[in-house]
């Protein structure tokens, strides 16, 4: 689909990348200000940065709106599961000092689990899974 879509764009505004960028940095900004930012930023991010790649061919545009491709699939599959999404208790909950705890948790516990999943798949590969 990139492909299709770049062949027709062709990197129309490649000339004015900077500007772009700028202009994605405003909307994706602005989003987070809202009262209840995550469903906005999400779209705003996916969206918008997709054009954004599409429109002045920066490769790591095509990852960032990506990542918020991500953030929306995960809420789906929290919806169709019927659990409430981390990020929407976070946006939803009361007490300020609550939220920043629980996500510095969520921020700094699952990437040391990945990066330590990672390296004891790369360094154990032959017994990994094995108890």
């Amino acid at each position: 689909l990139d492909r299709g879509l770049a062949h027709v764009a062709g990197g129309a505004l490649a000339h004015w990348k900077m500007e772009v960028n700028v202009g994605l940095l405003a909307l994706v900004g602005s989003a987070s200000l809202l009262t209840r930012p995550v469903a906005a930023s999400t779209a705003v991010g996916a969206y918008a940065g997709r054009a954004a790649h599409v429109l002045t061919g920066q490769p790591h545009l095509y990852f960032f709106s990506l990542a918020f491709l991500a953030l929306g699939c995960q809420a789906v599959s929290h919806a169709l599961t019927g659990e409430r999404a981390t990020l929407f208790q976070l946006q939803d909950g009361p007490d300020l000092s609550r939220k920043v705890a629980y996500e510095w948790a969520h921020c700094t516990y699952f990437p040391s689990l990945l990066l330590h999943s990672c390296f004891d798949s790369w360094v154990r590969p032959a017994t990994h899974g094995r108890a």
